[in-house]
């Protein structure tokens, strides 16, 4: 699990990815203080908790692109504490793929934008049964919040700059329990959700204001 290289443009310049900008906005940030409070208290676990869950998210995509590839993944130097869940939630994955009609179209697949200048590794693209285009974003987190519905939607302009002739109709996530083994599978039209792709590249907006103030303070 190599640590991912930076997108680059054609100018040569380091693009942004989309997790980057949009931990800039900070809508996450207060659902992450109440879990970190509620388990804190519930459980007396500490913020190490919320990297190890990290980890284990991490985990979980690589088994997930194993599959996908037909590549094995060396779990054997992974924590227990760390592989036990991962293992739980990647049998949740499994669950819903053996359910599904997918024709694969991209996995784990790196993409840079020229016209907006920013990168992006997007999980999985495929047909489904009705040939429809679906973009789907894998969560291993205890749900799905509103920044992750802009994480997809930054994933599609990508996407949709890279294959115009080809753009994705639906925009998805699956999160899958590293607890129970059970899966939630949502879906949304382009139609209702593309729209808030504006919304992304206000934040990517954002992103460079924040960098240009940041050099006029130094």
């Amino acid at each position: 699990m190599a640590r991912p290289q930076p997108y680059k443009l054609a100018d040569g310049a380091r693009a942004p990815s989309v997790t980057t900008i949009l931990s800039g906005i900070g809508w996450n940030k207060e659902v992450l203080m109440r879990w970190a409070n509620r388990i804190g208290l519930e459980e007396g676990k500490s913020l190490d908790d919320a990297r190890e869950a990290a980890d284990i998210g991490t985990i979980v995509h690589a088994m997930i692109e194993g599959f996908r590839k037909g590549e094995a993944v060396d779990l054997g130097k992974v924590p227990d504490a760390l592989r036990e869940p991962a293992e739980t939630a990647y049998r949740s994955f499994l669950r819903w793929s053996d359910g599904s009609v997918q024709e694969p179209l991209g996995v784990e697949l790196r993409m840079v934008s020229e016209n907006h200048r920013f990168g992006g590794t997007c999980d999985y693209v495929y047909r489904n049964k009705d040939s429809k285009v679906c973009l789907l974003d894998y969560k291993t987190s205890a749900g799905v919040y509103v920044d992750h519905l802009l994480q997809v939607c930054g994933y599609g302009l990508l996407w949709d700059d890279a294959h115009p002739e080809m753009p994705i109709e639906l925009y998805e996530t699956l999160r899958l329990s590293k607890v129970s083994g059970a899966f939630e599978h949502a879906s949304y039209p382009a139609a209702k959700l593309k729209p808030f792709g504006e919304a992304f590249l206000v934040a990517r907006k954002l992103h460079d204001y924040r960098g240009q103030l940041e050099k006029m303070m130094r």
